[in-house]
């Protein structure tokens, strides 16, 4: 009889031990999203290099960039269905670039349209290419479950 409760309690501490493991797994697995501020730091960073801000111009879409970061978080962490938040962050987007423009000369805005345009152009690829992969991996197996059934 000993030996019947040892193992009962092995299994439930095994038990206990996997959910533990998954759960930290799982936690650990999450994105860690950097603080606005930081990432807002970064994007006028890039623009000071690659539109070549003036001196002048940096702390002025500094705040900008902060503002609209802070404004797409709290979309991105709202309650509100995806399409929702996919047309406001598309009106927030279409403001920044109306901020943006005001601030920038007209070769800074033309270079920095440029550069969004092929990064959205870049995502819609990726996005595509990730589809068909997983369109490609759900057609091969189901040709493998065809196969698995006519050789029985």
């Amino acid at each position: 009889m000993n030996v019947y409760i040892e193992y009962f309690i092995m299994r439930k501490i095994l038990i206990f031990a996997m959910i533990a493991l998954f759960a930290v797994t799982g936690a650990l697995a999450q994105k860690v999203r950097q603080a606005p501020d930081k990432r807002a730091e970064q994007l006028t960073k890039w623009m000071t290099k690659h539109l070549t801000l003036t001196d002048a111009q940096i702390p002025i879409v500094q705040n900008i960039n902060y503002r609209y970061v802070v404004k797409a978080d709290s979309l991105k962490t709202s309650k509100s269905k995806r399409k929702e938040v996919g047309k406001q962050m598309i009106e927030i987007n279409a403001q920044k670039d109306t901020e943006l423009q005001s601030v920038f000369t007209a070769e800074q805005f033309a270079l920095y349209s440029k550069v969004k345009a092929e990064r959205k152009n870049k995502n819609k690829f990726n996005k595509k290419k990730v589809k068909d992969k997983v369109n490609d991996k759900s057609k091969t197996e189901d040709i493998d479950l065809e196969e698995s059934e006519h050789s029985f």
